[in-house]
């Protein structure tokens, strides 16, 4: 049979064990990333997604039998991967986790073969009290569509004669990336994103564990990084600014609105990402100083026009032009 290749490219998460039975994984050293050193054990220690818990806990209260197979989406660092691995260990507490939850990454993977051939080698084993085991499959959404369409065939029949199907939990970042088929057979469970307040308070106390005194990111820090936690806990492990880019926003919102005031901040900002990041930054910037109602669409399809120049001086050039009657109607928020 000839192989069906998994990837259609994708960056390795920092911080998520390697494919493999969950117990196969050695718990974190001390020198360990903090993503791992402080990830929840349990639904009820995760930050955040009250409903997700309360969904899943009750799952966890009447059996694994009539569980639906499931695809937890939203944006990185969310705590999907977190949700899941607790969600199995809460499921079966008397289990050893190698005994009831495989957790494969699709970066890991080189074909949906040896997906098939691993995952019938778990479910051949049996543990008592384990009636359904879990299988846990990350950033599904970069296989292409051809090995999403084999895993597909995985959902609807035992592969294993004589044992009950797997409860698949899929993750990824993007729904619209599964093909229909798969999003057809699994319940979609949103992962919003973190308060501000539960990305400072889960902050607090890593530092206050480490005894470290780092800077605290603002509310309008948090929406900038969109509640991506495990960013957060990256830049504090490293002694980060998590404010990194305030300072810039605000120089781009005293500069001057002319060509020569705005384009050179522009250009600096250009240096250290690409246009569409920085692009994504100014909106919600300016969204909290009330964009919508000052915004039109002449500079929405400039801006746009500019994410897809690859020269950076015309880039920065077009998006100050864009800004500039757009800044002298906005007001400073507060931060």
């Amino acid at each position: 049979m000839a192989s069906t290749n998994l990837q259609g490219g994708a960056d390795r998460k920092v911080g998520i064990p390697r494919s493999g039975m969950v117990g196969d994984v050695d718990a974190p050293s001390p020198t360990a990333p903090w993503t791992e050193q402080y990830r929840p054990a349990h639904l009820a220690a995760v930050a955040g997604q009250e409903t997700l818990k309360s969904f899943l806990q009750r799952i966890i209260t009447t059996g694994p039998d009539s569980a639906p197979h499931m695809i937890l989406h939203g944006p990185p660092g969310t705590g999907k991967t977190t949700l899941a691995l607790a969600f199995a260990a809460d499921l079966y507490p008397a289990a050893p986790t190698a005994a009831s939850t495989m957790y494969l990454n699709a970066s890991d993977e080189r074909t949906i073969e040896t997906v098939r051939e691993r995952i019938c080698e778990f479910l051949r084993t049996s543990w008592i009290g384990v009636r359904r085991k879990i299988v846990i499959f990350d950033e599904v959404e970069t296989m292409t569509e051809p090995a999403q369409l084999t895993l597909r065939a995985l959902m609807d029949a035992p592969m294993v004669p004589g044992t009950p199907l797997p409860i698949f939990l899929f993750l990824c970042n993007t729904l619209s990336r599964i093909v229909p088929l798969i999003r057809s057979r699994a319940l979609a469970l949103f992962c919003g994103h973190l308060t501000s307040s539960q990305i400072r308070d889960l902050l607090t106390t890593i530092q206050t564990a480490e005894g470290r005194t780092t800077p605290l990111p603002t509310p309008l820090a948090c929406l900038i990084n969109r509640g991506d936690m495990r960013a957060f806990i990256q830049r504090a492990q490293q002694g980060e600014d998590p404010n990194i880019w305030l300072p810039w926003l605000q120089r781009l919102l005293n500069a001057p609105a002319t060509p020569a005031g705005t384009e050179a901040v522009w250009e600096d900002g250009l240096e250290r990402v690409p246009a569409w990041i920085l692009l994504r930054h100014v909106l919600v910037f300016a969204t909290a100083m009330g964009l919508p109602a000052v915004i039109g669409q002449p500079t929405w399809a400039a801006w746009l026009r500019a994410t897809v120049s690859s020269h950076r001086a015309a880039t920065a050039a077009t998006l100050a032009a864009a800004w500039n009657p757009v800044a002298a109607k906005l007001t400073t928020p507060a931060t």
